[in-house]
Order: structure tokens, then C-alpha cells, then sequence
């Protein structure tokens, strides 16, 4: 083996990265215990929350992507990398609702197949609707202590 396949080899199996989705299928090895036909069994059954914890480099971010793919045909699935999409060490619970509608309305352009130009720049208006109930709600429990407007 030449030395510029070990190192690629030897880069996929970074313990502190997780498998990418093109790699699930051809890497992906599901461990003798691991937790993937438990989640599916118990979603199935019914839709519940899930707490899936472990040690930094143990596999919880890639048993999780190569759960997605047995779930599409029983759920609309949609996947927001929250280190990539928010500061992590300053992210209000208000930013994560945010993102977790704009992640549903890029799985709802995927779904009825809306092309990629509206999937990227949200129309304002549809924006506009996600944004308008956070907005109340933050209205609604604003008190004099936490002070903040959403724009």
C-alpha cells in the first residue's frame, strides 16, 4: 500500500470526526451494541425524545447519521449541524428554534422538490411566518430583566 492511501486510510478513522453521510454506507460498521435498533424500534412504536450521550469521539454524531436513513421512509428526517450553524458558547434557545425552522423549511423545498435557489435564500415572506411566532412568544415572556428584540 503506497503511503498516500495509508494516510487517507488513516485519516477515516479520525476518532474526533464522524463519518460524513457519503461515507455511512461504504464505513459504517453498527457496533454489537450499539443503540441504532433500539431508537428505530422505540420511534417506530412511537415518537418519543431521545437522549443519546457519551464521551467526545465515541460515535453518538455517526450512529446518528446512519440512523437517517432508516427513518425517511416513516418520518421527513432533516439534519442541522448546530457547531456549524451557531455559536455554540453564545446560542440563545431562540437561535436553535430558528434553526430548526429554517432545517424544516429546507426539508419541506427537498420534499415538494422546490429548486435549490428558493431551498438557499428563503422567500422573506415564508421567513417571516417561522420568525412571527417566536417573536410573540419572546413578547409574551418578556420581563424586564431579559431585555432583546429578534429582527
Amino acid at each position: 500500500m503506497d503511503e498516500k492511501k495509508l494516510q487517507e486510510l488513516f485519516n477515516l478513522f479520525n476518532p474526533l470526526e464522524p463519518l460524513r453521510f457519503d461515507q455511512i454506507d461504504e464505513l459504517f460498521v453498527e457496533r454489537p451494541r450499539s443503540p441504532l435498533p433500539r431508537i428505530l424500534a422505540s420511534l417506530r412504536m412511537r415518537p418519543s425524545r431521545i437522549l443519546l450521550s457519551g464521551q467526545v469521539g465515541t460515535g453518538k454524531t455517526t450512529e446518528l447519521r446512519a440512523l437517517i436513513p432508516r427513518l425517511t421512509d416513516t418520518f421527513t428526517v432533516f439534519y442541522i449541524d448546530m457547531e456549524k450553524s451557531l455559536n455554540l458558547n453564545r446560542t440563545h434557545r431562540v437561535e436553535v428554534l430558528t434553526a430548526l425552522g429554517l432545517g424544516i423549511y429546507k426539508a419541506a423545498c427537498e420534499a415538494f422538490e422546490i429548486g435549490r435557489d428558493v431551498k438557499e435564500r428563503p422567500d422573506e415572506t415564508v421567513v417571516e411566518k417561522l420568525c412571527e411566532p417566536i417573536r410573540e412568544t419572546i413578547r409574551k415572556r418578556q420581563t424586564k430583566q431579559w431585555s432583546f428584540d429578534i429582527t
